[in-house]
């Protein structure tokens, strides 16, 4: 029998928050999710094909992904196609989220750059199915290709949507199966009599149990039949974890808060994390926790405190761009101010805009609880002084929200096409990390008045690999 579908089949778990675009024009967010006509939230088919296809090219040439996936001249149909992936509004949890762009030379907000959108929170998993055609020529040659893609989005080299390198976006696919059909399935696949994912729990109960194959053995089966696409690693990843640590400082000299706020529509409610004074009754702490502001939480499951991906990427570009100006002589071109040059190092790590555009090559998760960690926060009162009598200034007084106590974890991974240029950009920010670990790398608001001057630390060996499995 000749090879006909190989299906593969798994789950794209979220590790982060996720915002999909859609079209509504009536959102009251400047960037609404994406919907179907039954108002479920959709992962369409062409943004998975568009994100593996990427991850493709960091595995193969242009050409030989040009002739495979139907962009060459000889062939008009992809032989690789995907399938949309939806949920209901009842399965998931969504939130509201608001950001606003950090001039890198001065480290305040940028004039008009306040934006916000609608996200699904992490943990959300998502059905994934891919179909290469295998009958057509060229077919055992794409699944191949598929095979090392996919092996990629297994370590969590998988990103999509908006703001990757700000946080969002980053998934992992897991229990991915594989079933390799012949000539003799194609009366009963594809079988539109039931709807995904219930058409493969068919198709499996049919099959003899043989036909659904192991990713990893088949990975090994198709290095050794087709040694001619064997992948030439074309992208390099160096990828760091890194723990943001608030409380008492390691030397027992003060105390690293952290105020990191968030949209006033996040609910937000007093609980057994806030610290209460002796003696005040629970029930009057609860009638009386009004916050002027909320912070940062998670929107599913037990709601817990989070650090932004774009809070940390605003401070580290902020540092770097103020060290190379000061230490090093470089000029450093703010993008609001025309175009970076290709030589400008801030740029080359962190994207640039306008007609000579740049994607970032510095992509950040937000930061989340490290497993096992507690956390403890605070309500402050507090007011300004009038400055001329020492004295409490009029109608001044105000609340503040802090955490006193927590270990968050982040995940950054620097990507490019040479091995130099990655290790040259990891050295760059390097050396921004050293001064976080020293506690000189604020984050959040505050910061001039006793919060955010927490503590970065390194917590693995970075290495500079190349993409791509070898077996």
């Amino acid at each position: 029998m000749s090879p006909y579908r190989t299906l593969f089949a798994g789950y794209l778990c979220q590790e982060s928050d996720l915002s999909v675009g859609g079209t509504e024009e009536d959102s009251f967010t400047d960037m609404p999710l994406c919907r179907n006509g039954q108002d479920d939230y959709i992962l369409r088919g062409s943004t998975l094909a568009g994100a593996l296809l990427r991850t493709a090219k960091t595995l193969y040439s242009e050409d030989k992904l040009s002739t495979l996936t139907g962009g060459g001249r000889q062939r008009n149909e992809s032989l690789w196609q995907f399938y949309h992936s939806k949920h209901s509004p009842q399965n998931v949890h969504t939130a509201f989220r608001q950001g606003v762009a950090i001039r890198h030379d001065t480290g305040a907000a940028a004039e008009g750059a306040l934006y916000d959108l609608d996200l699904i929170a992490k943990g959300t998993d998502w059905f994934f199915m891919l179909e290469v055609n295998t009958f057509d020529p060229g077919g055992l040659e794409a699944e191949a290709i598929a095979l090392q893609a996919l092996a990629e989005w297994q370590k969590g080299r998988c990103w999509l949507g908006r703001n990757i390198a700000r946080g969002m976006g980053w998934l992992r696919l897991k229990e991915l199966n594989v079933w390799q059909l012949t000539t003799e399935h194609y009366d009963i696949w594809p079988d539109s009599s039931v709807p995904l994912p219930n058409s493969l729990k068919k198709l499996t109960q049919t099959l003899a149990i043989t036909q659904l194959q192991s990713f990893q053995d088949l990975l090994k089966q198709s290095y050794q039949t087709y040694q001619n696409i064997e992948p030439n690693p074309l992208w390099f990843y160096c990828e760091v974890t890194v723990a943001i640590k608030v409380g008492k400082k390691h030397d027992g000299y003060g105390l690293d808060a952290l105020s990191v706020g968030a949209h006033e529509s996040m609910p937000f409610a007093w609980d057994e994390h806030f610290l209460k004074p002796e003696g005040m009754q629970e029930k009057a702490i609860q009638e009386d926790f009004e916050p002027g502001h909320v912070l940062a939480m998670t929107a599913s499951g037990t709601p817990e405190p989070f650090i932004p991906g774009s809070s940390l990427r605003g401070v580290l570009r902020h540092e770097l761009s103020r060290y190379l100006n000061t230490e090093c002589s470089e000029k450093i071109v703010d993008p609001d101010n025309g175009d970076v040059p290709e030589t400008d190092r801030v740029g080359q790590i962190f994207g640039t805009k306008g007609t000579k555009a740049r994607s970032a090559k510095l992509l950040i998760r937000d930061a989340y609880l490290k497993k096992g960690s507690d956390w403890q926060a605070v309500l402050l009162q507090r007011h300004a002084e009038d400055e001329f009598t020492a004295s409490t200034f009029a109608s001044s007084k105000f609340n503040q929200l802090l955490i006193v106590e927590g270990e968050f974890e982040t995940r950054f991974c620097l990507e490019g096409r040479k091995k130099e240029g990655v290790e040259q950009q990891w050295k760059d920010l390097l050396i921004v990390l050293q001064k976080g670990h020293q506690g000189h790398l604020p984050i959040g608001g505050q910061q001039w008045q006793g919060s955010g001057w927490v503590s970065w630390e390194i917590t693995n060996k970075p290495v500079i690999k190349p993409a791509g499995v070898r077996v």
